[in-house]
């Protein structure tokens, strides 16, 4: 397996390092990555004493307490514990599919109400792929035509999304 070549940006988008906590984070799409940064920034304002997460979506870097990893404490960034999650590869595509080609009928919280309507995702995909599945099938048949280093992170294999090998 070669080494991944990283920006900059891809860095600041999959790495969460919470100070307050000592903890960073590696973020997987479709595996709890919503949950798990809402958990680490209310634990950090229960830790700081402030109260910044309220109506925000977890998924921003602005105000966020992983805002600035770039600049942040070297010595602290090297002593932190690094955790990730990862999902049944099986069980990801199939959440993938029913969450964005299948109306689902439960309650969103606020911050992802907006997902019901046509996101990055589905760009992605008109883009790669074109029309839509009509069956999980069509689906997993179109997703592997793409080379896995150009899918969306919510498609793309998960040992690439932890920035692995490293």
């Amino acid at each position: 397996m070669a080494v991944l070549k990283l920006k900059r940006w891809q860095l600041q988008k999959a790495v969460r390092f919470v100070p307050a906590l000592g903890l960073i984070y590696v973020n997987n799409a479709k595996v709890a990555c919503t949950s798990t940064k809402g958990a680490l920034w209310k634990r950090s304002d229960e830790v700081l004493g402030c109260n910044t997460f309220p109506g925000r979506n977890p998924h921003v870097i602005e105000g966020a307490p992983w805002d600035g990893i770039f600049d942040c404490d070297k010595q602290m960034l090297l002593s932190a514990k690094i955790f990730t999650i990862v999902r049944d590869p099986h069980a990801r595509l199939l959440s993938v599919y029913l969450s964005r080609f299948r109306e689902r009928r439960s309650a969103l919280p606020p911050h992802l109400e907006k997902r019901r309507t046509p996101g990055h995702f589905s760009k992605w995909y008109d883009r790669h792929i074109g029309d839509r599945p009509t069956n999980f099938p069509e689906f997993v048949r179109d997703i592997v035509k793409v080379p896995e280093n150009a899918r969306d992170q919510h498609v793309r294999p998960q040992w690439i999304n932890i920035l692995g090998p490293m």
